[in-house]
C-alpha cells in the first residue's frame, strides 16, 4: 500500500523572511500532471523562477506546494467571454439601459465577474469586446488586482459600421486605442435566425485589414454563409457556427481556421436563466424558441467538427449568469459532445493558448512557458466534472487560490506567532492494518488510536466509524490545524469551504481544548464523492462536513497538532 503523508499548513514567515524568500525557486510537488499538450507527467516537481518555468525535475524532495493527490494542467483559457456583463442587483435580470448605472458600478460588476472566472482556474480570457475592457485588462497586467490575463477587442465591425473603408478605418482606430484583436459580426443572432448580414466586401475589408495591422479576427457566424465568407477571406477563427455545413467545416480544416464552437454553456445558461433574460432585446419567446432548437442542431455541428478534426479551441461566449462557470462548457462538450476528456483539455489550453498567438508564453506546461498553473481535486480524465473543483491557482507564478493543498499561500495574512513545520509522517501498510483493527466500532473516537512524536509535535491518529444515520453537522476548527482524512470503508459525499450560515459555539472538544463552531450545512462548498482509498486534506478553519452517507464509512484523521494540544499516551 502507498504511503500516506500528513503535512501541516505552512504559515508565512515574517515579511522580512518571506520577502527573502520569494527569491528562491518555486517548486510544485505533482503525482498527476497533464501538460496541456496531451501528455501526462507522474511524480514530477515543477521548478518555478520568477513567473516562468524553468524546469520540470523527478528528482527534488523539497517542495513550496504539495499538489500530490491532485490533478496539475495549465491554466484554462477561454477564448470567448463577455466579462462585463452581469445581472443588475437591484432587478435580478440581465443589465440594460433602462436600468441606471454609474461607471463605476459597471467596472465593479466587471472586477467581480473576472474573479470568479480566475478562480473557476481561468487564468487568460478574451474578451469581444467591450470599452470597459481596457482598464481591467490594465489594471489586471499591473498586479493591481487579482484576475485572468485579459485580451478584449474594445468593439465590434458590424453591417452598420459602414463601407469597407469605413470598415477599415474604424479598425485602425480601434486597435489605436488598444484593442488586442478584431470583432466581426458576419450573421445576425442565433435568436433572429442566424443569416448573413455583413457583405462578402464588408467581411474581406475587416479581415484584411486585422491582418495587415498584425491582429486575429474572430468572426460571429451562426449559419453557413457568413462562416463561409470569413474563412473565404482568411479570418482567424469562427464563433458559434451553430449550422454550419460539411462544406464549411471541410474548408476550415482546409484553411487552418479556428472553430470556437459556442453552442453549449451558452445556450444552457440562457434558457436555466430565461426569467433574468426575457423582455430584453432580442430575449423574446421567439427567441427562447430559436435557442431550444439550437441546442441540439449546435451539438450535432460539433460533433461533426471533431470528426474532420477541426481544430477546435476552447470559448463559452459566457454572458450573466455564466461567469465563474465558464467549466460547464467542458462537461457539455465531453459529456454531450463525445469529446475526449483529454482532447477538452488540450482544446482550453494549448490549442487556445495557439490560437491567441500566444504559444510562446502560455498554455502548456513546459520550461520556459509562464507558471500559469492549476489544479483540480480529481482527474478530469476519469471524471470531467472534476473540472468544477478546482482549489489550486497560479498565474504568472504568484498563488491566488490555494485550497486543501500543502504549502505558503503567496500573499495571505501572517498568522500570529507562526511555528514551523513539522516533517512528513509515514503511515505505512502494517500500521494501517493496525489502526484499523483498533478501530472504534460504535461511536465517533475522541482520543488518538495513536500518537505519534515528530520532530518534537504531537500527531493524532484518529479512527473514526459513522454510521449512515449519523452523518454529523457542519464544524470548523478554530486553530489552524490540519486534518488529512484517508477513507477506508463506504462511500459519502463531503463537503469542504464555503460558509456556515447559521454558525454557533460547540464548545471544546475534552481532550484537545480546541474551540468548534458548527452548524446544520454548508453554503457555497465544494462537494466530493469520496470512496476508500481517497485522501482529503482540510486546513485548518475550513469548514467541512458529510452531506451525505451513500453507507456506514469508516476513516482515519490524521491530525498535526503543532500547538501541543494532544495528550501523548
Amino acid at each position: 500500500m502507498r504511503h500516506l503523508r500528513a503535512f501541516l499548513v505552512v504559515v508565512l514567515l515574517p515579511a522580512a523572511v518571506a520577502a527573502q524568500a520569494q527569491t528562491r525557486p518555486v517548486v510544485i510537488r505533482a503525482s498527476t500532471v497533464l501538460d496541456g499538450k496531451g501528455g501526462v507527467l507522474r511524480d514530477v516537481a515543477i521548478v518555478i523562477e520568477g513567473t516562468k518555468i524553468v524546469r520540470i525535475d523527478s528528482n527534488v524532495s523539497a517542495a513550496t506546494y504539495d499538489l500530490r493527490g491532485l490533478t496539475v494542467m495549465p491554466g484554462w483559457i477561454d477564448t470567448h467571454t463577455h466579462i462585463v456583463t452581469h445581472f443588475d442587483r437591484e432587478t435580478g435580470k440581465v443589465h440594460s439601459q433602462k436600468v441606471g448605472e454609474t461607471p463605476q458600478q459597471s467596472m465593479l460588476y466587471a472586477v467581480e465577474n473576472a474573479y470568479k472566472t480566475f478562480m473557476a482556474g481561468f487564468t487568460t480570457i478574451q474578451s469581444p469586446g467591450d470599452e470597459l475592457d481596457k482598464d481591467l485588462r490594465d489594471w489586471i497586467a499591473e498586479g493591481r488586482i487579482p484576475g485572468p490575463r485579459i485580451l478584449t477587442s474594445l468593439r465590434a465591425v458590424t453591417d452598420r459600421t459602414g463601407d469597407p473603408a469605413q470598415i477599415r478605418a474604424f479598425i485602425r482606430k480601434a486597435i489605436a486605442d488598444g484593442g488586442d484583436f478584431v470583432k466581426i459580426f458576419a450573421t445576425a443572432s442565433i435568436r433572429d435566425g442566424g443569416s448573413q448580414t455583413m457583405t462578402d466586401d464588408q467581411i474581406r475589408a475587416a479581415c484584411d485589414e486585422a491582418r495587415a495591422l498584425g491582429k486575429r479576427s474572430i468572426v460571429h457566424a451562426q449559419g453557413p454563409e457568413g462562416a463561409k465568407a470569413a474563412v473565404l477571406a482568411g479570418c482567424t477563427s469562427i464563433e458559434h457556427g451553430n449550422r454550419l455545413t460539411d462544406e464549411v467545416l471541410d474548408l476550415m480544416v482546409q484553411r487552418g481556421t479556428y472553430f470556437d464552437s459556442n453552442n453549449h454553456l451558452l445556450l444552457h445558461n440562457y434558457i436555466e436563466n430565461k426569467a433574468k433574460y426575457l423582455g430584453s432585446g432580442n430575449f423574446t419567446e421567439e427567441g427562447f424558441a430559436y435557442m431550444e432548437k439550437g441546442l441540439p442542431v449546435g451539438n450535432e455541428t460539433f460533433k461533426r467538427a471533431l470528426a474532420k478534426n477541426v481544430k477546435m479551441i476552447f470559448g463559452t461566449d459566457g454572458g450573466a449568469g455564466a461567469h465563474g462557470r465558464n467549466f460547464e462548457e467542458l462537461v457539455y462538450r465531453v459529456r454531450d459532445g463525445g469529446q475526449p476528456p483529454m482532447a477538452a483539455i488540450v482544446s482550453a489550453t494549448s490549442l487556445s493558448a495557439e490560437s491567441l498567438r500566444m504559444q510562446d508564453r502560455i498554455g502548456s506546461i513546459v520550461p520556459g512557458m509562464e507558471a500559469d498553473i492549476i489544479a483540480t481535486a480529481g482527474s478530469p480524465l476519469d471524471d470531467i466534472t472534476s473540472v468544477r473543483r478546482v482549489v489550486f491557482v497560479m498565474k504568472a507564478g504568484k498563488v491566488y487560490k490555494n485550497e486543501g493543498t500543502t504549502g505558503v499561500l503567496q500573499g495571505a495574512r501572517p498568522a500570529a506567532a507562526p511555528s514551523p513545520a513539522p516533517p512528513a509522517v509515514d503511515v505505512t501498510a502494517a500500521g494501517i492494518k493496525a489502526f484499523i483493527d483498533k478501530l472504534p466500532k460504535d461511536r465517533i473516537s475522541d482520543q488518538p488510536i495513536r500518537v505519534a512524536e515528530v520532530g518534537g509535535y504531537k500527531v493524532g491518529v484518529y479512527g473514526v466509524f459513522r454510521p449512515k444515520a449519523m452523518p454529523g453537522g457542519a464544524i470548523r476548527h478554530e486553530t489552524s490545524v490540519t486534518e488529512i482524512y484517508y477513507m477506508l470503508e463506504g462511500t459519502a459525499a463531503l463537503v469542504t469551504g464555503g460558509k456556515i450560515p447559521d454558525e454557533k459555539s460547540t464548545g471544546a472538544s475534552p481532550n484537545t481544548k480546541r474551540p468548534n463552531f458548527g452548524g446544520s450545512r454548508i453554503e457555497g462548498g465544494v462537494t466530493r464523492k469520496v470512496v476508500p482509498g481517497d485522501v482529503i486534506v482540510i486546513p485548518g478553519n475550513l469548514p467541512h462536513w458529510w452531506s451525505s452517507l451513500d453507507s456506514d464509512i469508516r476513516y482515519l484523521i490524521f491530525r498535526p497538532d503543532p500547538e501541543g494540544l494532544q495528550p501523548v499516551r
